[in-house]
């Protein structure tokens, strides 16, 4: 088994940036962090993070977690990739920012602890997604929510081990394609699709955020969607929101109800 496939509670800190360097693109990251300031902005109104206490699950390097804390307050990156975490506490941070070393599956932090929790592209590096789900109800405070941006299972390419179809073949048969590929032992994502999704998500009041993105994707700062822009803004709100099911990305925020 290579390092990064090992699971998330693994004592042995998996080294998710050795599969996907991607994630230690500094523009690409601050990108994505704006994207994210950008539909919390929309979601909260009025003071938008101001002072709201945040934890990034997943924060990686923690380029988003840091961008992030220039608006909010409290606020904690966690991960268990330790070379990506030496490169986040590498960086010169405001007091109000940490980084801890720690299980999206078992949190170390008392009940409603956070207003705001990020949860980036993180579900399908988990056998039991249900854990982490449980695990963010948990420690979410009263009124706050979630930013949950992932993966459909449904889509052409895989972009971790970066193979065609590979997240919609039966699992021994994925296996077999990584092994081939000369990329592992395993394929270790475990994609759900949009309905699977749905019931993952169940226990929090779901605001499905990828359909408006589609209509009007500059105002969320989605700058690569401005190409399909001139066919999405023309299209109902209603027909992207019905297409959401077959749309590789999902943007959701969560709220705890």
């Amino acid at each position: 088994m290579t390092q990064w496939q090992r699971p998330m509670t693994d004592d042995r800190a998996p080294a998710f940036s050795a599969l996907s360097p991607s994630i230690l693109d500094r523009e690409d990251r601050l990108r994505i962090g704006r994207q994210i300031l950008a539909v919390l902005d929309h979601h909260l109104g009025g003071g938008g993070l101001a002072g709201r206490r945040v934890l990034d699950i997943g924060c990686s390097s923690g380029v988003i977690t840091a961008l992030i804390a220039t608006t909010a307050g409290a606020t904690v990156g966690i991960d268990v990739d330790e070379p990506a975490l030496a490169r986040a506490r590498s960086e010169a941070h405001p007091p109000h920012l940490e980084f801890r070393k720690m299980s999206a599956v078992a949190l170390d932090f008392p009940n409603e602890s956070f207003d705001v929790v990020l949860c980036n592209q993180m579900y399908y590096w988990l056998e039991d997604p249900s854990r982490l789900m449980s695990e963010i109800a948990r420690v979410l405070a009263r009124g706050g929510v979630c930013v949950f941006t992932t993966v459909n299972k449904y889509k052409l390419w895989e972009a971790q081990y970066r193979l065609p179809l590979l997240s919609v073949m039966p699992r021994a048969l994925a296996d077999v394609c990584v092994r081939l590929a000369g990329k592992g032992d395993r394929f270790g994502c475990h994609y759900l699709s949009y309905w699977e999704l749905g019931r993952l998500c169940a226990g929090f009041e779901v605001h499905r955020y990828t359909g408006r993105i589609l209509k009007d994707p500059d105002s969320y700062r989605f700058t690569r969607l401005s190409r399909i822009a001139q066919v999405t803004r023309r299209l109902p709100l209603s027909w992207l929101e019905a297409l959401e099911p077959l749309s590789p990305n999902l943007v959701w925020i969560l709220a705890k109800k």
